[in-house]
């Protein structure tokens, strides 16, 4: 009998526990419903605004009058509801959101030796550095290091605890005894992308020192799971570029991925480049401030403590900056015009771009929309 007491009091409060979550589970739906109903209730009118609206037209669109409705461009000089809030854009100017197509955010890191329970032991406020990004307008980043902490800032960002870009991660693949993830050979490559599918990345990045094999292999596989291929052109191609260029390897990460693999500089070589880059439907991110600022550093490290946006730097980085800066450290006045040879071959080159690339970009980009928010440039990121 009296096991039968306990029994019933175990029960009883079993049941009551159901009760409370189920009632705390119903209090969490309808708060995020009546969030969702405020947030779709929200309605801004810019007035008087700029539209630069990035369309093949190259129109800009003055004194526009701009409503957004649930945080999206619900019209563009049409009917303003009763309800919005007004906002003066006068002399003001409204763009798409911008996309930056190679960037390596600083994460928590983990330094030194290792051991089962040790934790981050560099820290980085993903807050104060992702509303960088939102401040210069742009609103979504491509990731081209990814790893498990760009995904918990990504999380971050996502669940709303943190105002930043979307962001496209990419795994770096390298082969060598290079940075990232390494494979060496065509079975280790195919393995590698396959993990980094179940990881949840979209695209692959292929380094340099990965051997032709290896590279194909990634590629191909890349192409299997439905993951685009990006970054470098291996080392192992110099002299044989032509057949770096295979179905799926789809943008070139920098410029100087076709200076390093030629001596002649000339308009000619530019051309050529752009003829096979043509042919197999690639991208090319030149990134083509990289090398300025790599160059301005090589001349004097002024370059960094004269920047405005230093303050916004992270100590530590910038003082690897500063005092471990491998451009200026290893600087001569021979590597400083090699510098600035690569800088005007690389104007060259995106000139010798153009043409072709933006033909192509007519043909396989469809017209950005006012309600998309952003313009998918130089590539399509899959969302």
């Amino acid at each position: 009998m009296r096991n039968r007491h306990i029994y019933y009091l175990l029960l009883s409060f079993t049941v009551l526990i159901i009760s409370n979550r189920c009632k705390t589970s119903q209090q969490f739906s309808a708060n995020n419903n009546q969030k969702e109903i405020n947030q779709k209730a929200e309605i801004y009118a810019l007035e008087n605004v700029n539209i630069i609206p990035m369309t093949t037209e190259d129109k800009i669109i003055e004194n526009a009058t701009v409503v957004i409705k649930g945080n999206k461009i619900y019209s563009i000089n049409g009917q303003v509801p009763n309800e919005a809030t007004i906002i003066d854009g006068k002399d003001k100017w409204l763009i798409p959101g911008l996309i930056d197509m190679h960037v390596h955010n600083l994460a928590n890191a983990n330094l030194g030796s290792n051991y089962p329970t040790k934790g981050a032991t560099f820290f980085i406020d993903t807050q104060d550095f992702m509303l960088l990004y939102i401040a210069n307008g742009v609103t979504t980043v491509f990731e081209l290091s990814g790893r498990a902490e760009h995904f918990g800032q990504r999380n971050e960002i996502v669940n709303g605890k943190v105002i930043g870009p979307r962001m496209a991660l990419a795994l770096l693949i390298d082969g060598g005894n290079g940075s990232g993830i390494i494979a060496n050979t065509a079975t280790e490559g195919r393995q590698t992308v396959r993990i980094a599918k179940a990881q949840g990345y979209d695209f692959i990045k292929v380094y340099s020192r990965l051997n032709i094999e290896t590279y194909k292999a990634i590629i191909d596989e890349a192409n299997k799971q439905g993951m685009k291929v990006v970054g470098h052109i291996p080392d192992a191609f110099k002299g044989r570029i032509a057949e770096a260029f295979v179905p799926n390897f789809y943008m070139v990460a920098h410029a100087e991925e076709f200076s390093k693999q030629t001596d002649d500089f000339s308009d000619d070589q530019a051309k050529r480049f752009a003829q096979l880059v043509k042919q197999n439907g690639t991208w090319l991110s030149p990134t083509l401030i990289t090398m300025v600022k790599i160059a301005e550093q090589a001349r004097s490290l002024d370059a960094i403590r004269n920047l405005p946006v230093l303050k916004y730097v992270h100590p530590l980085v910038q003082s690897k900056w500063l005092i471990a800066n491998s451009y200026h450290n290893d600087s001569s006045q021979e590597r400083i015009a090699y510098f600035q040879k690569l800088i005007e071959f690389h104007v060259r080159l995106v000139k010798a771009f153009r043409k072709p690339a933006f033909l192509l970009l007519r043909e396989q980009m469809p017209e950005p929309r006012a309600s998309c928010g952003d313009f998918r440039f130089m590539m399509k990121l899959n969302f």
